[in-house]
């Protein structure tokens, strides 16, 4: 597996930066439609995943991960906002064990948090029907669903708790392609938290050569400079570790879902710990509203837990162990 960038692959990185940098954010989400960050026929995961750091650098509020998530499962959505529907209140991240049923052509049930649930157009349900899993894809203006905003660590993702009651689909899907949902927005909502804290990185980096004390720049102290490279770390094996996954999904390799929570878990918690190492160069400057610290940490955590936190993967990983050590007994 080829992990070097192409040019192609660099400027789709480089200009996805340039935009999030460049446009307001009443703008971005349509500047990123327009751009093609949703064609899905001439993108594959790793290219998502370049837009999805770009996203995370700038702490850009755009429902792209949810939305690119479906679009390369299921297709390109014409243009509008998707928000996947896999987790559902109260219960362990378990998409394709849904408690939300379809009978009878009608969808029932609860889901949430949706990220930006409020600024889709669509929303993809995974579901009971009696013949097995399905996934609904439902509108969120249709008769019988229920929009709540939900309380987070984050609020510029804006989650939302969604209540359907005898929801008519528009259509409904194979759920086969859950668990392929699932996976895809793992590896893009760790791509997002990896460019997060690229970027806090960055800023502790310039801080602690620019913050003097006892007439030295504190990156010059030994404890400061071992942080650093901690965090640096942290943040390149984490990204390698979501390249691999993107990687893997595009090529279509034999354990690829495993992977994609390989790198789901291993990334929530190192871009997290790049986080708090970053306050600790900061200090008390770190927690000020004013400061953009905390707002990185907050973007890493909030996307540590969609699509799955790190628990949920490593006991995911767990019992697909335990079972082929079955198999092998």
């Amino acid at each position: 597996m080829d992990m070097q960038l192409t040019e192609e692959q660099v400027w789709l990185s480089e200009s996805a930066a340039e935009l999030v940098t460049r446009e307001p954010a009443d703008r971005l989400w349509s500047k990123l439609i327009a751009f093609g960050a949703l064609d899905v026929d001439q993108l594959g995961a790793v290219e998502l995943a370049l837009i999805a750091r770009a996203l995370g650098e700038g702490l850009a509020a755009a429902p792209f991960v949810d939305t690119a998530a479906v679009a390369y499962v299921l297709g390109e959505p014409g243009g509008v906002g998707v928000g996947a529907c896999l987790s559902e209140p109260g219960r362990s991240f378990a998409p394709a064990d849904p408690a939300a049923q379809l009978e009878e052509g009608r969808l029932s049930g609860e889901k949430g948090p949706v990220v930006l649930g409020a600024a889709v157009e669509l929303f993809a349900v995974p579901a009971a029907a009696p013949e097995g899993l399905v996934l609904a894809v439902v509108r969120r203006t249709s008769t019988g669903v229920t929009v709540t905003p939900e309380g987070t660590i984050d609020p510029s993702l804006a989650p939302v708790r969604l209540h359907f009651d005898e929801v008519e689909p528009e259509r409904v899907e194979s759920g086969s392609l859950v668990e392929e949902i699932a996976a895809i927005g793992a590896v893009l909502a760790a791509a997002e938290a990896v460019g997060a804290a690229a970027a806090v990185l960055a800023l502790a980096r310039d801080y602690a050569g620019q913050r003097r004390q006892f007439g030295r720049t504190i990156g010059s102290f030994q404890a400061v400079r071992h942080l650093l490279a901690d965090m640096y770390v942290g943040v390149e094996t984490s990204w390698s570790s979501v390249l691999y996954a993107a990687a893997a999904l595009d090529e279509r390799e034999e354990g690829r879902l495993g992977t994609a929570s390989i790198a789901k878990a291993y990334a929530s918690r190192a871009t997290r710990d790049v986080a708090h190492g970053a306050l600790q160069v900061f200090g008390g400057v770190a927690f000020a509203a004013e400061h953009p610290a905390h707002r990185f940490l907050r973007r890493i955590l909030a996307r540590a837990e969609h699509f799955g936190g790190a628990r949920d993967h490593e006991r995911s990983l767990g019992r697909h162990l335990a079972r082929g050590l079955e198999v092998l007994a």
